[in-house]
């Protein structure tokens, strides 16, 4: 069984993989990727707090004109990342998906609450016979705070086991108002935001 997991950035997509793993070690895990027959999840949330994630895991610190410098150890210190763009991209390719029939996953619905509840919908999609017993195992493996020590204790920037990175998991909850306003995105961008933000109900 072979599974691809293209969930967008930091909606849960490295807890995605480490289900599937649990029963197939043919599964890729990509953000963006074009899909094919095999069968795919895909996680989405707020894409403005997916955004502040971002910036909270790499440690940016705000320029000016909605670019954000990147301090990280995972890129380039001194990259840009501009959040106008950033948002952008993530629309653009959660519309793409909207016409293939693949399992979607609400971040916060899905994940964020309960990941039991995201656990049954990826084993019934990927046909595992399953009991109580089995999500509770799973849901206790990955329990946010039981991952999070894992992913203080990688010694590198990444761990190609658990796909995590170094400080790849906070509390779950960035928001972007820590991070920046809705005035920092260009004009067009705030139009594409609302639309977006209101077909997938979160306004």
């Amino acid at each position: 069984m072979k599974v691809n997991v293209y969930g967008m950035y930091r909606s849960g997509s490295s807890f995605i993989y480490n289900v599937v793993k649990e029963f197939t070690d043919d599964i890729t895990k990509l953000h963006g990727a074009d899909i094919d027959d095999t069968l795919t999840i895909y996680s989405y949330r707020d894409v403005r707090n997916a955004c502040a994630s971002i910036i909270r895991m790499n440690n940016m610190t705000y320029d000016k004109h909605g670019d954000f410098i990147d301090k990280s150890i995972c890129k380039v210190s001194g990259e840009r990342f501009n959040i106008s763009e950033f948002i952008n991209e993530l629309i653009d390719y959660d519309n793409k998906l909207d016409e293939y029939d693949i399992l979607k996953l609400k971040y916060e619905d899905d994940i964020l609450y309960d990941n039991k509840k995201a656990i049954t919908k990826i084993l019934d999609y990927i046909s595992v016979p399953y009991d109580i017993d089995l999500v509770n195992k799973i849901s206790d493996k990955l329990d946010i705070n039981k991952q999070k020590i894992i992913v203080d204790n990688i010694k590198t920037v990444y761990d190609d086991e658990s796909k995590y990175f170094k400080n790849h998991i906070g509390n779950g909850k960035t928001n972007y108002k820590d991070y920046f306003t809705i005035d920092d995105l260009s004009f067009s961008v705030k139009i594409k935001l609302v639309n977006w933000l209101t077909k997938r109900n979160y306004i």
